[in-house]
């Protein structure tokens, strides 16, 4: 299911969290709302696939590693090669400690964090005000 949010803010930045564990991607929606003009929340890599495919631009990719219909280094490969998008990707994961190989371009951030943590780390990959 997608869930778009009904609060912006005036950003014109829009975050796109792929997390199968909802009450972290509430956690994180609560954290972030105030700074993007949209976080939406996809559950699994066929529901961020579909937010990826329609019109809404997303400047940030929070992805999960683990998902219930693959894994986040299968949605960052569709993402470059399938949809050519180039936004900033962040997988998290709290099992494993992911590093980018062979010119991937993402950035892994270990679970447990804070919602600060993650906003300082998208500030660090996006050009936000």
């Amino acid at each position: 299911m997608i869930d778009i949010p009904a609060r912006t803010t005036n950003s014109k930045i829009n975050l796109l969290v792929v997390d199968d564990d909802t009450e972290l991607t509430e956690f994180l929606r609560d954290g972030l709302e105030r700074y993007f003009s949209l976080v939406a929340i996809a559950n699994s890599i066929a529901d961020a696939k579909l937010y990826l495919s329609g019109r809404v631009v997303f400047h940030a990719i929070l992805c999960d590693y683990y998902l219930p219909d693959g894994n986040g280094l299968e949605l960052y490969n569709w993402t470059r090669s399938e949809r050519k998008i180039t936004s900033p990707f962040i997988m998290i994961s709290g099992q494993t400690d992911l590093t980018a190989r062979n010119g991937q371009d993402f950035t892994f951030m270990a679970k447990p964090f804070l919602s600060t943590d993650v906003l300082e780390h998208l500030r660090s990959v996006v050009k936000m005000a």
